[in-house]
């Protein structure tokens, strides 16, 4: 069968895929794959507890995305005021992403890892208390690309978080006190460990696929 020649009712770009416009907004079509390097930081409460009801803290995750999946890891840890506890945690998350096109990304996931508190109050003894919780979380993140004609861009967002101990600890204090010329000693327990509901700012970078700018279909309407 003879093929026509260019011009002779034959499209000489048929086979070129159409390029996927910026606007209006939507869910990407086919993601591919990213991986990205994140620093946050933010501030939680802590409730169910005996300790400090708010924390700020600092941490980094990694991410590695397909399509709508999402699979990562972090790792954190609050601020240490003198006289007061501290936590570091650690664990893994997996979960929906959605990009979109000329929009923002959102992010879905659930969480497991451990979380460990200090404390070197010697009310607790010499040592203080060093208390460790397995966890579970539940994620909520919104971000965008620097850039979504680069494979190598910046990403700046945010993320809201909820983390529940399973495993929280009733540490024994007692603390020896003079009143009226006369010595006390008063007791009782610390609960340590409960749920936490954080918010924090992201930002990093991530390395994905591109798209390539079409001016005729990328346009906002005037």
């Amino acid at each position: 069968m003879a093929v026509p020649a260019p011009g002779h009712g034959q499209d000489v770009f048929s086979t070129v895929p159409p390029v996927e416009p910026v606007w209006p907004p939507h869910l990407v079509r086919a993601p591919g794959w990213f991986g990205g390097l994140e620093g946050y930081g933010g501030i939680l409460t802590l409730g169910a507890t005996d300790t400090r009801e708010a924390y700020a803290f600092l941490g980094g995750q990694g991410r590695l995305r397909y399509d709508y999946y999402e699979l990562g890891g972090y790792f954190e840890t609050s601020d240490h005021p003198q006289k007061s506890d501290q936590y570091r945690a650690f664990g893994g998350f997996i979960g929906a992403w959605l990009p979109y096109r000329g929009w923002v990304d959102f992010e879905i996931a659930a969480a497991v890892g451990a979380r460990n508190y200090e404390s070197d109050d010697v009310r607790y003894g010499p040592g203080g208390y060093d208390d460790s919780s397995p966890t579970l979380g539940f994620r909520l993140g919104v971000s965008d690309r620097t850039s979504s004609y680069s494979a190598l861009a910046g990403r700046v967002g945010g993320q809201l978080v909820f983390t529940y101990d399973l495993n929280p600890a009733d540490e024994p204090w007692q603390e020896d006190l003079e009143r009226d010329g006369m010595p006390v000693t008063q007791s009782g327990t610390t609960r340590v460990g409960g749920w936490t509901l954080a918010i924090a700012l992201v930002l990093g970078f991530d390395y994905g696929k591109a798209i390539k700018l079409n001016p005729a279909v990328s346009e906002s309407p005037k």
